[in-house]
């Protein structure tokens, strides 16, 4: 009984994190010197509408979201290559002289 409700809480875990980095994600497509609604985003998705909406989406907040989460997967990689390699929980790539 408790290894059924451990696996439905971390699916219910990995469901709610997901659904934040989407939104995380549209919110930081959307926001910037020039905002856009979400209506303008699909469009600029779709390659329709407005061209300079096209090239801010395409060339500018597409890169940097897709170098967040790749900065922010490696981080997360390599501190917990650090933790298991030295087996120290508090070990982070931060921490100089570990």
């Amino acid at each position: 009984m408790k290894k059924i409700w451990l696996k439905y809480r971390v699916f219910q875990a990995v469901v709610f994190l997901g659904l934040g980095l989407l939104l995380t994600i549209a919110l930081s497509l959307s926001f910037g010197a020039v905002p856009m609604s979400s209506a303008q985003l699909w469009q600029a998705f779709l390659h329709r509408g407005d061209a300079v909406n096209q090239t801010i989406f395409w060339e500018v907040r597409l890169h940097r979201v897709a170098a967040a989460l790749t900065v922010g997967a490696a981080l997360g990689m390599s501190a917990a290559w650090l933790q298991g390699l030295l087996r120290n929980g508090l070990a982070a790539p931060f921490v100089l002289g570990i």
